[in-house]
């Protein structure tokens, strides 16, 4: 992905943010799968598909985000991952379906040790009314990067319940 679509992307995003009520701040709960596949080489090793993440997220159109994720292979005890990261994601404030972008930084642990992880990716909150109040289905998709050895790539796919609450 370029950088050119990235800053296209984001102004996009904040110029759609633009167009709803610059004083909204909303408080997002996220629970749900996750499943994560390495990235590049989908038959090489570790494949993490059981999985829960917790997200919570507080803010405007630029939120702090906290996320806690554990994924296991469901093989033995010694195969799993848990990554525990915070950033900031960026999305319109809009009553419809609400895109965002999001990088995270944080801590992963898994079986054989520790690693530093950035996570970039996004997504997408559908809401289950027309007037965006209620639940919201999550989809979304990253890529955390483990900081050790020759940086190995993975892809996380979530899905999840969004509990919303909306404050003036």
């Amino acid at each position: 992905m370029s950088a050119q679509l990235i800053v296209r992307t984001g102004l996009g995003l904040v110029l759609l943010a633009a167009t709803d009520v610059a004083a909204q701040t909303r408080k997002d709960v996220s629970v749900g799968y996750g499943f994560i596949e390495q990235g590049g080489d989908f038959e090489a090793q570790p494949h993490f598909p059981l999985g829960m993440y917790v997200s919570y997220a507080e803010g405007g159109v630029l939120k702090g985000v906290g996320d806690v994720s554990f994924h296991t292979t469901g093989r033995d005890g010694r195969d799993f991952l848990i990554m525990a990261q915070t950033g900031v994601r960026l999305g319109p404030q809009t009553r419809r379906v609400r895109p965002f972008v999001q990088a995270l930084f944080g801590l992963a642990v898994y079986g054989g040790g520790a690693s530093w992880t950035p996570q970039f990716g996004g997504g997408i909150d559908i809401p289950e009314r027309a007037d965006g109040s209620g639940h919201a289905l999550r989809l979304g998709l990253d890529m955390p990067i483990f900081l050790v050895g020759a940086n190995p790539k993975f892809i996380r796919a979530t899905v999840g319940i969004v509990f919303s609450r909306l404050r003036r």
